[in-house]
């Protein structure tokens, strides 16, 4: 942790004989177009803080510097989990008696503000918190409008409720009433704030409303609150729901206004207020009927005697929702009979309609038969939840029927590929039903008795389903739920006709407290360390679980599975559920051949290239792509790379050649390659293994290896696969031409032509090289471009985007070659520059070789990470995919000069097809002669600029 500290002088605040302090909190994460203003609109207090505390978990567009070097500013350099979380600290530490919560994009109105706030605490009432007037501004700082302010703190334990009311950096609160209620929920990411406020008022404490301009609140399209308004509602609908036991229809209408126009809800104007009424009613009843359709809710609204309260029941009864009319809860004892049937859900025995149940009972019937017929195939995948899925290639699930199971939800790259959703735990149910019922495009799958809580949509199937210790085969008469959801989900999986089960997400195992037993509530303070993502449960009850007795399930569907001829397989990445037979996912979905196949069916290949496999090239990469899930035993290399870094470590069997000691040996000169040793061990090794091909990546440098690769085909008689990227023929040859050899220019075109005639293939970068060798050399060409594996690239996430910090971030990956990119590079650069200047928060991030790094130097100017120009050098093979992931836009830059023309003519350059399959945006600049940049311009791939400058 970094921590440069001041203490502020200037006139303070009293009570009596004792001086107010004050403590202002500031969460800050690349702001540094907006934190000098945040941090001046406290320094200009004519009441200065105690202390100003700013948190910083890792900006890297220079906020930190703005903090450090800040007066009367203390840097907390630390890394948390998100602005909730950094708030949370900083009301922690806070030594003064007020504090001030101000984000980094926001000011405090006047420097006044402090002075007044502190008079207001002083008075006889001594309030716990005060609250006053604020003004949206925008990116510029200009004036919106006024926010708006319940200015009636009597008010607030109502209509909280339906409104927030209060603005968050124009609130002053007591240490005290951190004391009391804790810090801001760290699982919140919009709605933190009116959590809290909430939170405090629902308490008891004290407010008072202060009639003065206190705050300027900026409000812009990259602000996390208006860049994700949709987000936003959601989560403050759920805290509303949370604290008062039902969602207000006002909520419910702003969020169906969102849903069905885009309004962001705050700064409605002439542009945007037009509204269908029955789109946003349609909207209004669906989020109605999930947040308040269950016993709970339905039962809060009868009871609360708040206008709140009957104007949502009226809203309701005029849409037609519904509110609980299938069950209510009778005595312990009480049996079936009387038009209900009973049943006991954790501590609760609840009555339900027999009606009711017997109608619902005939459309699962219909719906069982429905979704039979509906299966892709005879395979499902059921998903765990465990911590193994981030580390499992969803991407595979494509087109494959999948069960998910309880907060799924938080894992969106899942939940694209969920066809099931299925819920059979009391407290997952209660704590989740909203969010089950706003679900769309999956089928939820639910015991009818979970229908006390949740309320059933036309996405929902019921079923019967009593916990006994049994698997059932008839899932319209039970389906078990005993002990683990997953044991639900197989007797699922059974019942809709799955021959063939794959399981993944399954680490069976639970890092829980000494002592619990089975269903004990355990409720979850910090992060979960049980589940693939730390929210899961935080903040959170959830129940004991037993490995054992969940095994003992899962016994009883291996043996119910196997003896009707069914399967199922385990796929999980790691775990300790070993009673299934194992495969990874591939090839457990039968989506690529097994490893024993592959093993089986490979070539054994001799690789001879100046790169290694996998090396910090982009033919490097364009050959780990090709050759990376070789089986090791059939796979070998000679090559000259002297590099120590590569992208993936091959276990195949490699000699490495240098120039010094080819030359030590005389190969570069030798007369008769034969004679080498390195051609004698080669030419040893490729009989010894019965070798089936020499793949050969055709260069110019060094010169001895076409040489040494045709002799090696012509004494073994093993066939010799060709692979030319570049027409570094024609710079070579104009080169030897131009420099008065032109002896050595026929040798090498007519070794070349040598080559190509005696291969058995020939690859080309793209079908412009092909058709331009073909005249050329007079035999055919396949355009081969590099290859990349899809599935490695879609479990990589974006960590960040623009959107999210406020930095538009530019990525470049490749080379500064002279007759390639360089001056393509340079001219980016500068641009990059211009766009600083102008007050855009842009940052250049290079990625190449070491070797490319004096080049930068040389170019890129003086100091130029301070213009937000970043060399990264090398980075291993992920954290390259994820540098990828987080760029906002992606260059690719090529040179304008006829010299680099005459090179990259018919180049399609390696990385374009990395930068594709990171789904990010690219911009192509260069000259439309030049292979990439033509072939974007064919097909669409990237955004093109084909003029210099």
């Amino acid at each position: 942790m970094g921590v440069r500290s001041w203490f502020f002088g200037g006139r303070r605040g009293r009570t009596g004989d004792r001086a107010m302090t004050v403590t202002v909190v500031t969460p800050s994460y690349n702001q540094a177009a907006y934190l000098p203003l945040c941090l001046g609109s406290v320094r200009s207090q004519s009441l200065l803080p105690m202390e100003h505390l700013v948190f910083d978990p890792g900006s890297n567009d220079g906020s930190r510097d703005i903090a450090e070097a800040a007066l009367g500013v203390t840097l907390v350099a630390e890394k948390d989990d998100g602005q909730a979380d950094a708030v949370g600290r900083g009301f922690s530490r806070a030594r003064g008696d007020i504090i001030c919560w101000l984000n980094s994009d926001d000011e405090l109105a006047d420097g006044g503000v402090l002075q007044r706030v502190v008079d207001r605490f002083n008075q006889p009432d001594a309030p716990d918190v005060v609250y006053g007037r604020g003004v949206y501004i925008d990116a510029e700082g200009e004036r919106q409008r006024d926010a708006y302010i319940n200015t009636k703190p009597e008010s607030l334990s109502e209509r909280l409720a339906h409104e927030v009311g209060v603005l968050q950096p124009a609130t002053f609160l007591r240490r005290r009433v951190v004391d009391d209620i804790g810090v801001p929920d760290s699982g919140l990411h919009f709605a933190m704030d009116y959590d809290y406020w909430c939170r405090s008022v629902l308490k008891g404490h004290r407010w008072a409303f202060l009639d003065e301009e206190l705050a300027l609140a900026r409000y812009y399209p990259d602000n996390k609150t208006a860049g994700r308004r949709g987000e936003s509602y959601a989560e403050a609908c759920e805290v509303a729901w949370k604290h008062f036991g039902f969602l207000d229809s006002r909520w419910a209408k702003r969020w169906a206004e969102f849903l069905s126009e885009g309004h962001d809800g705050i700064l409605r104007h002439s542009g945007n207020a037009e509204i269908d009424p029955q789109r946003v009613e349609s909207h209004t009843r669906r989020i109605l009927r999930a947040f308040n359709g269950g016993y709970a809710p339905s039962t809060s609204l009868g009871e609360a005697r708040t206008q709140a309260a009957r104007s949502t029941m009226k809203a309701m009864d005029e849409l037609g929702v519904e509110r609980s009319a299938v069950c209510r809860p009778v005595e312990p004892e009480t049996s079936s009979g009387k038009g209900l049937v009973c049943y006991t859900v954790g501590e609760r025995r609840w009555g339900f309609d027999s009606g009711w149940l017997r109608a619902t009972m005939e459309r699962t019937a219909a719906d069982v038969e429905r979704l039979r017929g509906s299966r892709r195939s005879d395979t499902a995948v059921i998903v765990g939840n465990g911590p193994s899925l981030n580390d499992t290639d969803l991407s595979l699930l494509e087109g494959v029927d999948t069960f998910v199971s309880n907060f799924a939800f938080f894992k969106p790259e899942l939940m694209r590929h969920a066809t099931y959703l299925t819920v059979v735990n009391n407290l997952v149910a209660e704590q989740g039903a909203p969010r089950f019922g706003m679900l769309d495009g999956v089928t939820k799958l639910f015991p009818y008795w979970l229908a006390y809580c949740i309320t059933p949509d036309e996405a929902t199937v019921l079923f019967k389903s009593v916990g006994y210790p049994e698997f059932s085969t008839d899932i319209i008469e039970n389906v078990s739920w005993r002990h683990t959801v997953s044991f639900f989900n197989l007797q699922l999986a059974y019942g809709l006709g799955y021959r063939r089960v794959v399981m993944i997400g399954f680490d069976h195992s639970y890092a829980q407290a000494s002592g619990v037993a089975e269903g004990d509530v355990i409720e979850q303070e910090g992060d979960d360390a049980n589940h693939f993502d730390a929210r899961y449960f935080k903040g959170k009850k959830w129940h004991a679980a037993d490995t054992d007795n969940m095994e003992a399930m899962y016994i009883l569907a291996k043996k119910a599975y196997e003896a009707d001829g069914r399967t199922i397989i385990n796929a999980t990445v790691g775990g300790r559920l070993e009673l299934f037979p194992r495969a990874p996912l591939a090839e457990a979905l039968e989506k690529r051949p097994s490893s024993a196949q592959v093993a089986q069916d490979a070539p054994r290949v001799l690789v001879v290239s100046s790169t290694r496999l996998g090396g910090m090239s982009a033919t490097g990469a364009a050959m780990r792509a090709l050759f990376g899930g070789w089986p090791s035993d059939r796979l070998a290399q000679l090559h000259c790379d002297t590099s120590r870094k590569s992208d993936t470590e091959f276990t195949t069997a490699q000699h490495l050649i240098t120039r010094e000691a080819a030359n030590a040996e005389g190969l570069a000169s030798a007369a008769d390659i034969r004679l080498c040793k390195v051609f004698l061990d080669t030419a040893s090794w490729l009989r010894q293994q019965d070798a089936d091909v020499i793949y050969y990546r055709a260069i110019d440098d060094p010169a001895w290896m076409t040489p040494l690769v045709l002799a090696l085909s012509e004494e073994t008689g093993i066939p010799i696969v060709s692979h030319i990227m570049d027409d570094w023929a024609t710079r070579a040859i104009r080169k030897m031409e131009g420099e008065g050899l032109t002896r050595e220019a026929e040798l090498l075109d007519a070794q070349l032509r040598r080559l190509f005639e005696q291969s058995a293939a020939r690859l080309s970068i793209s079908a412009k090289m092909s058709e331009a060798f073909r005249d050329r050399y007079g035999t055919d060409f396949v355009p081969f471009q590099n290859a990349v594996e899809l599935d490695a690239w879609d479990v990589i996430r974006p960590t960040r985007s623009v959107s999210d910090d406020g930095v538009f971030r530019i990525v470049y990956s490749g080379s500064l070659a002279e007759d390639m990119t360089l001056h393509s590079f340079v001219d980016v650069v500068r641009a990059t520059e211009r766009i600083r200047y102008q007050g855009m928060s842009a940052e250049l991030h290079v990625y190449g070789a070491s070797w490319w790094k004096p080049v930068f130097d040389a170019h890129a100017g003086k100091d130029p990470s301070a213009r937000g120009i970043v060399y990264h050098g090398y980075a291993p093979w992920k954290a390259y995919m994820q540098a990828l992931k987080d760029a906002d836009l992606q260059v690719l830059p090529m040179n304008f000069d006829a010299a680099s023309q005459a090179y990259i003519q018919y180049s399609l350059a390696n990385k374009s097809i990395d930068a594709m399959a990171s789904g990010r945006p690219i911009l192509v600049y260069g000259p439309a002669s030049a292979g990439t940049v033509g072939y974007a311009l064919e097909d669409g791939w990237a955004d093109v600029l084909d003029r210099q400058g």
